[in-house]
């Protein structure tokens, strides 16, 4: 009986010794985790939104500096240089490096579009196809956003155009304010 006795106290005496986690420590716990990992969720979204914002306006630059790029290109050289439209939204004009007849407009939505038209008479080209294209396709297509302006003017050998704007649907996104494109041609 002692050697019972004497096992029993051996064992409480372990039991007691034992370090562990009560009910209530363990609740703690959860509860900790459970706010933490809910500020956590909720802020992945916003984090989302941030990122999707500033993509949208670096899109928006690149489009838009993409787009005055080509004007000058398109432009600078340009021959014969007329202003069109009731709303002056159209600009047609030679282009030497092709020797077609080129137009660059404004279509029913807004958008800047670029026609190449039949080759000039007199001057030889490969492809005398008439061809119709959004002025800065890749880019527009691929994140849903696109150019537009208000209208064209013509001061001396420069060209303007005003009220330049990036827009996304119904938006208005540009880093910048409306601009205007002035090009010297030659």
């Amino acid at each position: 009986m002692k050697r019972l006795k004497y096992l029993l106290e051996q064992l409480k005496r372990k039991a007691k010794s034992r370090s562990a986690f009560t009910l209530a420590e363990t609740l703690v716990a959860i509860l900790i985790m459970l706010m933490v990992s809910s500020v956590v969720a909720t802020g992945i979204p916003a984090a989302r939104r941030a990122y999707e914002s500033v993509e949208m306006a670096a899109n928006s630059e690149l489009l838009l500096s993409s787009t005055i790029s080509t004007l000058r290109n398109e432009l600078s050289l340009a021959k014969d240089i007329k202003i069109e439209g009731t709303d002056k939204t159209s600009v047609s004009y030679l282009n030497p490096a092709t020797g077609t007849m080129s137009r660059i407009y404004k279509d029913e939505n807004g958008k800047i579009m670029y026609k190449m038209n039949a080759a000039v008479e007199g001057i030889s080209t490969g492809d005398t196809m008439p061809a119709t294209r959004l002025m800065s396709e890749a880019l527009s297509t691929k994140v849903g956003i696109d150019v537009t302006f208000g209208n064209i003017t013509k001061n001396g050998d420069c060209i303007v155009f005003n009220d330049v704007k990036v827009k996304s649907g119904s938006t208005e996104r540009t880093g910048r304010e409306t601009v205007s494109i002035r090009i010297i041609t030659l």
